[in-house]
């Protein structure tokens, strides 16, 4: 299991990335319709992404969804019969979800 700031420290250097991507395309679009795919590091941050979900013991994919789903960032299940809803807008609030699930006995 990651330390929290190793965990927060990756999920906001990913971001950044994802940023950076995002002008360097809008940039690109500027020179016309033909816009050559620039996704450096793509092959580095599916690594990394993997390397996050191992050790998170991230077996539902939290990370990513949390990362790149357009949503609200609630979760939501049943359990003996009741709703249940985390909010995991902030990334710790992500990091405590996976850190308490993945201590949790397989059901």
């Amino acid at each position: 299991m990651l330390t929290r700031e190793t965990f927060v420290d990756a999920i906001s250097k990913i971001k950044k990335h994802e940023e950076l991507m995002e002008r360097l395309d809008s940039v690109c679009r500027e020179f016309g319709a033909f816009r050559p795919s620039l996704d450096f590091g793509n092959l580095h941050l599916q690594a990394l992404l993997e390397v996050l979900k191992e050790a998170m013991n991230d077996e539902y994919d939290y990370i990513s969804w949390w990362l790149y789903e357009g949503t609200d960032h609630i979760v939501s299940w049943e359990e003996n019969g009741k709703k249940v809803s985390v909010d995991l807008t902030e990334i710790n609030a992500l990091y405590d979800f996976l850190v308490e699930n993945a201590s949790k006995p397989d059901s």
